[in-house]
């Protein structure tokens, strides 16, 4: 009978041993529940034709890169293309020029043949006619084919400089566009600004006629901030006012024995109000 309690007592410590397991257990799968998993920042993105995985972040600046680069690409090429057309146009002005050199010298070349039978007169054209017909004959015919050569020259000579002062004017006139262009994109720029860098340059020996008729951007971005300097230079050596020393504030204090009131005062007592004011009365009696 004494051992009944102890198999008892066994029985019981066997059956809450798994009870044990099992809370142990359930805490691990509690735990593993609970557990973060790590956020996935990455992205697939294409760049150059390569496929690349990077975080969001850095694919943002590598995206911004690129478009910068591509922007600044795009600008080189605008400007690389104006720099073309204006070599393009140099290029024709130069052909142009010679053009009109050659057809001015062709113009000179027929009024020196021309000059010997032109200086001839009428009776001078008879007496050589008498002597030899056929040779007079001959000069007069190449005289007149010498005139009209000389004519076609030079209407082709008016026609070229035509040409070229069309050009200028128009040159003239993009430039003075441009430069008004580019002065609206000066910080603070306004048309009395530009009055007064127009008066600037005439200062400095450069009439408007001459400014308008070399100015450029780069031309004006130099004039522009050639004024600036120079008032700033004037600011500084500008003579400056003396300093003024302030007095300090001298305070008015009362004085340590007042003076008491005279006549009929507000600050008097009663009683001594009275006594004055009865005073007065019996004096004007």
């Amino acid at each position: 009978m004494l051992g009944e309690p102890e198999a008892v007592a066994e029985s019981d410590v066997s059956e809450e041993a798994p009870s044990a397991e099992v809370a142990e257990t359930e805490v691990e799968t509690e735990v593993v529940e609970t557990e973060e998993q790590p956020v996935d920042d990455d992205e697939d993105f294409d760049w150059e034709g390569k496929k690349l995985r990077l975080p969001k972040a850095l694919k943002s600046k590598i995206e911004n890169l690129d478009r910068d680069y591509t922007q600044k690409t795009q600008k080189v090429a605008e400007t690389r293309k104006e720099l073309e057309a204006r070599a393009s146009e140099i290029e024709q002005q130069a052909k142009a020029s010679e053009a009109e050199l050659k057809t001015r010298a062709t113009v000179i070349t027929l009024e020196e043949q021309i000059k010997p039978y032109a200086d001839l007169t009428q009776a001078q054209w008879q007496q050589w006619a008498q002597e030899d017909f056929i040779a007079a004959d001959q000069g007069w015919k190449l005289h007149q084919h010498l005139i009209q050569r000389h004519q076609a020259a030079l209407n082709d000579l008016t026609k070229l400089q035509n040409e070229r002062s069309e050009q200028a004017k128009s040159e003239h006139s993009k430039r003075l566009q441009d430069t008004e262009n580019f002065a609206r994109t000066i910080p603070g720029w306004t048309p009395e600004v530009g009055g007064k860098i127009a008066d600037y340059a005439a200062s400095k020996g450069i009439d408007r006629a001459t400014l308008e008729a070399n100015i450029t951007p780069a031309f004006y971005d130099i004039l522009h901030k050639a004024w600036i300097g120079e008032q700033a230079l004037r600011k500084q050596a500008a003579p400056k006012p003396a300093p003024t020393t302030v007095e300090p504030t001298k305070t008015v204090t009362g004085r340590a024995n007042p003076l008491p009131p005279t006549g009929l005062d507000d600050r008097l007592s009663q009683d001594e109000w009275l006594k004055r004011r009865n005073a007065q009365i019996a004096a004007r009696r």
